[in-house]
């Protein structure tokens, strides 16, 4: 009598799980709008491992790039890069754990990058710039340069441009794809620099004389450092006067008041020492026979 009890039991246990099992089975073949229940909770589920890994991933980046040396632009740029890329791969795992073929996602999210990159060709050629030249750190705000024909003070830096002010207090806009392929002639980079000032002096004044009026011309410029000290060479014999050059070193602040201060000079030393400033003309002789 016991053993059929036990036997019945069992039966009826055996029967429960196996019933059970057929309805947990019919419950995740269910479909809703075309996936099944069981594919739609594997996805969640992977999704909320891949966003909590996401989570994971910003914070670890976030703390090395601001252990770098970049600029804070070129940081946040970064970070938000990295940030849609993770959600475009969180996407595309997400999908293929719902049964979808991710084969067509990825080729339009391709066709879709290509688009938006020849589209906005220059302005990412201009933010791709603007990377490289606050990491390589070229010049800074506050610096005197000159690139691709603009001379001035670099006023504001941003990752598509930057805003050069002109002596004439003009602002020019430089899209900085343009600075990141020139040369760039930077002024402050030192706290000194050397001007030159080319002159010319007729063949009948002496050399020396003419040295003098332009040494004189320098030195009365309290500006001018003389350490590098000052001088003066002649550069060049023409065909009707000979070419001086005048070379002294200022503060980068001082050079154009300077050089300026010393132009009015030679003029009041040259007529000091009866020395002509010539200019191109043509003598001719008269021989009578």
């Amino acid at each position: 009598m016991g053993e059929a009890v036990e036997t019945a039991v069992s039966d009826v246990m055996e029967e429960s799980a196996v019933m059970e099992h057929v309805n947990v089975n019919k419950f995740l073949n269910a479909e809703i709008g075309g996936f099944s229940i069981g594919k739609i909770i594997s996805a969640i589920v992977v999704l909320i491992v891949c966003l909590l890994i996401k989570k994971l991933l910003n914070k670890a980046i976030k703390k090395i790039i601001g252990k770098s040396s970049l600029n804070d632009r070129v940081q946040t740029l970064i970070e938000k890069v990295i940030d849609i890329t993770l959600t475009v791969i969180i996407v595309l795992i997400t999908a293929s754990a719902l049964g979808i073929n991710t084969t067509s996602l990825i080729a339009i999210v391709t066709a879709f990058s290509l688009g938006i990159t020849l589209a906005l060709n220059d302005i990412l050629a201009n933010i791709a710039g603007g990377i490289v030249m606050m990491t390589a750190k070229i010049f800074k705000i506050g610096d005197y340069i000159e690139v691709g024909g603009v001379e001035g003070t670099v006023k504001e830096m941003h990752l598509a441009h930057t805003k050069i002010e002109t002596l004439d207090n003009q602002v020019i806009t430089v899209p900085n794809k343009d600075i990141s392929s020139s040369k760039v002639k930077s002024y402050t980079a030192n706290t000194t620099r050397r001007t030159n000032i080319v002159v010319t002096a007729s063949y009948e004044a002496s050399k020396e004389v003419v040295k003098k009026a332009l040494m004189e011309a320098i030195t009365d410029e309290k500006t001018v450092l003389s350490d590098p000290a000052p001088s003066v060479f002649i550069t060049q014999y023409g065909e009707s006067s000979i070419e001086y050059t005048l070379y002294f070193w200022t503060k980068n602040g001082d050079f154009l008041s300077a050089k300026l201060n010393i132009l009015d000079r030679i003029s009041d030393k040259f007529a000091k020492y009866d020395i002509e400033m010539t200019y191109n003309h043509l003598n001719i002789h008269m021989i009578d026979k």
